[in-house]
């Protein structure tokens, strides 16, 4: 596992202090660093109910 990916798995792990828009902000940035800004994803977790 990456760094990228080891930081969007803290950011998910506990599911009381899940930081969607946190990994949703680290996932787009990653796309932005492999593919050069070329490339253009929304990403969005469906949050859970409680």
């Amino acid at each position: 596992m990456n760094d990228i990916e080891k930081q969007i798995q803290d950011r998910l792990a506990d599911e009381d202090s899940m930081d969607f828009e946190g990994a949703e902000d680290l996932i787009e940035a990653h796309i932005d660093e492999v593919t050069g800004g070329g490339f253009s994803l929304h990403v969005q977790f469906k949050q859970q109910q409680k």
